[in-house]
């Protein structure tokens, strides 16, 4: 695998990743470390207004802080030497093209797609449209326990959110098919 893609997640006013975004990233550098040493991870996500920083440079400064707590040093330097950052894309069909577009500039051919369980349709049906005609292969390595957690926790109306707003991402996105015909 050459890459590993963490998409980007809304992050707090103050530059903080939620727990979606901490799922997301802490399930990608556990897969660097442990099964793929040798792929570089790209973030993806652009800086939304009234906040600080990229939603990819946010998911970077909290992972390689996370990876100071699991691994040694040595592991976090290797980690921060491999990442690769896209900076533009505020929706997951705009980290598709982009972040495919920088897998192709990179000469990558194999990257696994890294996010949670209920966005990895959406957003492997988006990378699809995007690889279609190439040699590119993506394949995907969804993280799971996040919404179990939410259970857990009881975070039934966060949970709910999540839910609905990934259903009218779907009816959107099947919405600009069908009436406009154009690829997304």
């Amino acid at each position: 695998m050459d890459a590993l893609i963490v998409l980007g997640c809304v992050i707090g006013k103050d530059g903080y990743p939620g727990r979606v975004a901490r799922f997301r990233v802490s399930h990608a550098l556990r897969l660097a470390v442990e099964y793929y040493p040798q792929s570089y991870l790209i973030l993806s996500g652009g800086q939304r207004r009234g906040t600080p920083t990229s939603e990819a440079r946010a998911l970077a400064a909290w992972g390689l802080g996370w990876a100071e707590s699991q691994w040694d040093g040595d592991t976090r330097l290797r980690l921060a030497e491999r990442l690769l950052y896209e900076e533009r894309s505020l929706t997951t069909a705009q980290s598709a093209k982009n972040t495919v577009q920088l897998l192709k500039d990179q000469g990558f051919t194999q990257a696994g797609l890294v996010t949670d369980s209920l966005h990895m349709y959406r957003a492997a049906y988006l990378f699809a449209r995007q690889v279609a005609d190439s040699p590119l292969r993506l394949h995907p390595l969804p993280v799971s326990g996040l919404y179990a957690d939410y259970w857990r926790r009881r975070r039934y109306a966060r949970l709910s959110k999540l839910v609905l707003r990934e259903g009218g991402a779907w009816v959107k996105l099947l919405g600009q098919r069908l009436l406009g015909g154009g690829r997304v």
